[in-house]
């Protein structure tokens, strides 16, 4: 590629390049600083980037629990399961090692007209609730899982990664999207401010896009007894 100059990337004084490699995208440099007897490892670009909402385009993803079901001729829900997952990509831009991410959802529905009173229909997530901030202990209606598709196709789940939040006691690793003073959507660029607390670090050690796979809970087995009348 020849010789290059980056004005936002540079060794510090007295360290010289040893040895370099690349994976997922990031090129990782070894240094040596022989005055000081001092080695250095660094990257570039870093792994952590601030995406603000222009870049993202603010994705938005609908979840009609009728996605799972046969439609009649009028469009009206059968009641026939016709599939026990939905995949849902999030943003195409692609999340490197490193980057923060925060997806939130809003747990209530207006387009709902079976649930007039808008109640929370989050309660009807897996895992919902769970003050012990464990996977797969707390089965409901739906589970979602946030995952990383990467350009090969290859999914990697980063649920165990993927911080949990306390809102209102209701326990869950998908942080709700309403402003808890007058019950509207929080801006994207809003949690700037609580950085700290509010986002999750991808794991992943290869490139992907973040996407949701939402999955009907099925039964896993049963057990009955019998006794001679």
């Amino acid at each position: 590629m020849g010789n290059g100059r980056v004005e936002t990337a540079y060794l510090p004084e007295g360290y010289i390049p040893i040895g370099t490699s690349t994976y997922g995208g990031i090129i990782y440099i070894v240094s040596y600083n022989p005055l000081k007897n001092k080695c250095q490892i660094g990257c570039f670009p870093s792994p952590e980037r601030n995406i603000s909402k222009d870049e993202t385009g603010e994705p938005n993803v609908n979840l009609d629990i009728n996605e799972f079901q046969e439609l009649d001729k009028e469009d009206k829900p059968t009641g026939k399961i016709k599939t026990t997952s939905i995949k849902k990509i999030l943003t195409d831009n692609l999340l490197q090692a490193g980057d923060k991410y925060l997806i939130t959802f809003n747990p209530k529905n207006p387009n709902n007209t079976d649930n007039p009173n808008n109640t929370d229909e989050a309660k009807n997530l897996s895992d919902y609730g769970n003050s012990d901030l464990e996977h797969d202990l707390f089965p409901k209606l739906v589970k979602i899982h946030i995952v990383s598709i990467e350009d090969s196709g290859n999914i990697t789940y980063l649920d165990s990664s993927t911080k949990w939040y306390n809102e209102n006691n209701s326990y869950y690793y998908i942080k709700s999207a309403l402003d808890n003073e007058n019950g509207n959507p929080s801006d994207l660029d809003d949690y700037r401010s609580i950085v700290s607390s509010a986002y999750s670090v991808f794991s992943s050690k290869v490139s992907g896009k973040l996407a949701l796979i939402i999955e009907l809970e099925t039964i896993k087995g049963f057990s009955c007894t019998w006794d001679v009348v």
